[in-house]
């Protein structure tokens, strides 16, 4: 696949940029089971379209979403909402429950180790667990940025940890 763009921990690292609309065909390429960053640089991405894009990479393996960006809150609420949809609640168990998170007020870098390091698929995904997707919905620059960090994970991660925390999770 090349939008594998390394490796972190034995896991493929995959990187997927450009429209919404755009993705769902890339997103076939996926194999089970992976934790998926979404960057949303853009202010004016639609919830529709973002919900059907979620819904593709849950039902190809998604196990846990980190969202950042412009109304990251409500994408966070989306994947709830489209994993309620496919597992009834009264389904929904610790051990396949799909993993969200969202990080509004943190840089790319944090979000970048906090989604690597502490972001953890369920118990019944981590058998299979086999990769990171990062998608980064933006311009260019923004796309290349987000790219940029990932072709070092680890210098990422230790440029993370090293700058003094201002923020919180959510």
């Amino acid at each position: 696949m090349e939008n594998l763009v390394g490796q972190y921990n034995g896991k493929g690292i995959y990187f997927f940029s450009g429209e919404i609309h755009q993705l769902y065909s890339d997103i076939e390429l996926l194999r089970p089971y992976f934790v998926c960053v979404v960057f949303l640089h853009t202010k004016n991405w639609a919830e529709e379209e973002l919900r059907k894009l979620i819904d593709r990479l849950m039902s190809h393996g998604a196990a846990y979403f980190v969202f950042h960006g412009n109304r990251c809150e409500r994408a966070h609420d989306i994947a709830d909402e489209t994993h309620a949809r496919i597992i009834p609640e009264s389904e929904v168990t610790y051990d396949n429950v799909i993993g969200t998170d969202w990080f509004e007020d943190f840089s790319a870098d944090e979000v970048i180790f906090s989604a690597f390091c502490g972001s953890v698929p369920a118990d019944e995904y981590l058998d299979q667990f086999s990769s990171f997707v990062v998608i980064s919905i933006g311009n260019d620059t923004e796309n290349a940025l987000i790219r940029g960090l990932l072709t070092n994970v680890q210098s990422t991660i230790d440029m993370a940890i090293s700058r003094p925390k201002t923020s919180s999770s959510h």
